[in-house]
């Protein structure tokens, strides 16, 4: 008989585990015709982690959420109002109003229970906040209280306060607060009433500071068992930890025989996002054991929750969630490339799956965020005794694609620049090959900011100028080329160039070799680029061969930018408004001129 129990009781379990499943994947007008369609569809609203709850109730919306709310439990109801009321260490009333009305709609006798029991504290402070009590004395005319004070035993008499300046408690159509507390109050007067009084005198009276400090730390209390951590300690998640730290850590335990009843507790949405292809999703699907998965998936869960609570998000749906699921599995994954050695490539996603089984994921996270964290502190460090900084000169000196990749980087959780994305541009880093192509970059943009400090550039940079790293670069040998400049003298406070003065050099950077070539796009030839590159060694005092190797690529890629500009531009044609990479006068402008460039 105990067996037929246990195989029924299983059998159970995985039915609800499909439905759940099922569920989650509906439309959100769908839901609701899918759980009630159950035999028992409490049974299947109980069987839902209070996340995976969360999630169901903010997709619905409001119209249909109280057939949901009905069917939910009380550890539901007291995790989705955990969420929802709180801003950080504080809770918004207006809130408190929505919930009160949701639930009364549901089930207000329940409610009263519940409220009663459950959150008696919170209804203290909530009233304190919203409603005027006046006690009527035994020959007292209650026409001294003025109107607007309504009573249910001709002894306690009450107002609904105004709405505060700046309430958002009128954002949603017909949530009237004056209506939704009196009628609650109705219900609590009706369940209960001398327990109805008490709650009026208690909130007449209370301390609310410290009453609300109390609610938030027990708050704390239920939401740190899921990984919401306070933000203070949640933060922990982005220390960073090198691969050899790690490995000298002691390792994580995992049960392989569990009780299957585990599914039932597990939230499912952080783990069903994991779609991107990497070495942390492979290293899952490598992993044969139910019960392992079950232990990583719980893992994972609260590896979201205290990036949530570290980031200080309040997340409402799962489009939301997403960004936060994909960045946690993207700085695994990299934590996992940083600790699989290049000779495992072959056999990276079963070593992954041992990594996983061996090391808290969150420390996996950690090693993957400080390799990025790295790369920022690099950048930070470099610009504070940056030539760039000290010429006061704004990002966008370093062009486009450099303010994207510095502007990244600089921010407090530093995020990959994506120029070739059509949406947004910014994201979290994804693998250890973005990190290594960025690091290239800023290498680049390190080395010309060092070239121009050691050929002491020094430029009036004037307001509204636009400047960049290239046309500076570019400007400066075109002046010593003409003869204008020479190296040892100084620059002079405008380096613009007349359109005739360009001209010059740029017949010569562009010669004209025969009628044909006006139908071809013209190369800068390497007489001019050996010109260039004697012309910056003598300047900055480098070696040409160290020029080469520290910039030789992205000294490069700028001639090829120069001719794709104006390789194909006849010199008759040359107009200043549309020459990028050089600065020069615009026309009619006499020489000298303070005008921008």
């Amino acid at each position: 008989m105990e067996e037929n129990r246990d195989k029924v009781s299983i059998e159970q379990r995985n039915r609800l585990s499909a439905a759940r499943q099922e569920v989650l994947g509906l439309t959100p007008e769908k839901i609701i015709q899918r759980i009630l369609k159950e035999p028992h569809p409490a049974a299947l609203v109980h069987s839902f982690p209070e996340e995976d709850f969360y999630f169901l109730v903010h997709g619905i919306g409001p119209t249909d959420v109280g057939a949901l709310l009905k069917l939910a439990s009380d550890r539901q109801w007291e995790y989705v109002v955990d969420q929802d009321i709180w801003r950080s260490d504080r809770i918004q009333m207006p809130s408190v109003t929505r919930w009160l009305n949701l639930l009364t709609h549901a089930d207000p006798q329940r409610l009263a229970s519940w409220a009663f029991e459950e959150k008696f504290e919170l209804l203290k402070l909530y009233l304190y906040h919203t409603i005027e009590l006046k006690v009527r004395e035994h020959d007292q005319d209650p026409s001294e209280f003025g109107k607007g004070f309504p009573t249910f035993d001709d002894v306690y008499y009450f107002r609904v306060l105004p709405e505060p300046a700046g309430s958002k408690d009128n954002e949603e159509p017909g949530l009237d607060r004056e209506n939704i507390v009196t009628r609650f109050l109705d219900h609590m007067s009706e369940f209960d009433h001398l327990r109805f009084q008490t709650l009026l005198l208690e909130a007449d009276r209370i301390l609310p500071a410290e009453a609300e400090e109390e609610m938030f730390r027990q708050r704390n209390m239920r939401l740190a068992e899921r990984g919401f951590l306070p933000y203070d300690e949640a933060i922990g998640i982005y220390q960073p930890i090198q691969p050899e730290d790690l490995k000298r850590q002691s390792q994580k335990v995992l049960h392989r025989d569990t009780d299957p009843i585990m599914e039932l507790q597990l939230p499912q949405v952080p783990a069903d996002m994991l779609e991107e292809d990497n070495l942390f999703t492979r290293g899952l699907r490598a992993i044969s054991s139910e019960d392992i998965l079950y232990q990583l998936q719980a893992e994972f869960a609260g590896l979201c929750n205290q990036l949530l609570s570290a980031d200080q998000l309040q997340v409402r749906d799962r489009k939301q969630l997403n960004a936060t699921v994909q960045k946690a599995g993207r700085y695994i994954h990299i934590g996992l490339e940083s600790l699989i050695a290049e000779s495992e490539g072959r056999y990276a996603w079963s070593r992954a799956a041992q990594l996983i089984e061996q090391y808290p994921l969150i420390q996996l996270f950690r090693v993957g965020f400080g390799r990025v964290l790295a790369l920022k502190w690099r950048a930070e460090r470099w610009r504070r005794n940056s030539w760039f900084e000290a010429a006061g000169l704004p990002l966008s000196f370093w062009d486009e694609a450099g303010v994207g990749l510095l502007g990244g980087l600089f921010l407090k959780q530093p995020l990959f620049f994506d120029d070739t994305a059509s949406g947004q541009r910014y994201r979290a880093f994804r693998s250890e090959a973005e990190i290594q192509l960025t690091t290239r970059q800023l290498d680049g943009i390190i080395a010309f900011d060092g070239l121009f400090s050691s050929m002491e550039v020094h430029i009036d940079f004037k307001p509204g100028q636009f400047l960049t790293y290239k046309k500076l670069i570019l400007t400066l040998w075109a002046r010593h080329y003409l003869g204008i400049d020479v190296v040892g003298e100084p620059t002079s406070s405008d380096p613009r160039l007349s359109l005739e003065e360009f001209g010059e050099f740029f017949q010569d950077l562009f010669p004209f070799l025969s009628e044909a070539d006006l139908h071809h796009r013209k190369r800068i030839g390497e007489p001019m680029k050996s010109s260039f590159l004697e012309w910056v060694s003598q300047r900055s005092g480098m070696e040409q061969e160290v020029i080469s190797e520290t910039l030789g690529i992205f000294l490069e890629s700028v001639f090829r930018e120069l001719e794709d500009e104006l390789g194909d531009v006849p010199r008759k044609d040359l107009d200043p408004r549309f020459i990028s990479l050089f600065l020069l006068q615009p026309e009619g402008e006499p020489d000298g001129s303070d005008g921008s460039g």
